[in-house]
């Protein structure tokens, strides 16, 4: 595959963080699809439980949005630098009440892909970030 095509596929794929997505994961996951994250307390398998995952937060972040600053593409290796904006205005969150706060969160994302789909999704968000901006944490 040629890097231009994973480069897109990437892109088109991460849009999937944006509220009200989840439809993407069909055109862009494999249905077998892994994912993990150092926040994550296991790994998941498959679009539907992955699917879950994403309603929840487009739950608690209602307007979220994805922003991808960067993307470099290695064999079938797509690593992506983004920005993640919304407001937190349900459920409780690291023991802090929706309140409406606006929170601004990065992350670094790296997508394994095969045969014009993403087939695992690993990476590191700033939760630390998140959890300060919420005012869980005050330093």
């Amino acid at each position: 595959m040629e890097n231009i095509e994973s480069k897109e596929i990437a892109k088109n794929y991460m849009e999937i963080w944006n509220a009200g997505n989840d439809f993407l994961l069909d055109m862009w996951a494999d249905n077998e699809l892994n994912v993990e994250y150092t926040h994550f307390p296991k790994r998941l398998v498959g679009i539907d439980e992955y699917r879950r995952v994403l309603k929840q937060t487009y739950h608690s972040f209602p307007d979220i949005r994805i922003s991808v600053h960067e993307v470099d593409v290695y064999d079938n290796k797509a690593i992506l630098k983004w920005t993640y904006t919304g407001t937190h205005q349900k459920d409780t969150l690291f023991g802090v009440d929706p309140a409406g706060k606006k929170v601004n969160v990065s992350g670094l994302t790296i997508l394994d892909i095969s045969g014009g789909k993403v087939i695992r999704e690993y990476g590191i968000v700033d939760n630390l970030s998140l959890i300060m901006q919420l005012g869980a944490l005050k330093v």
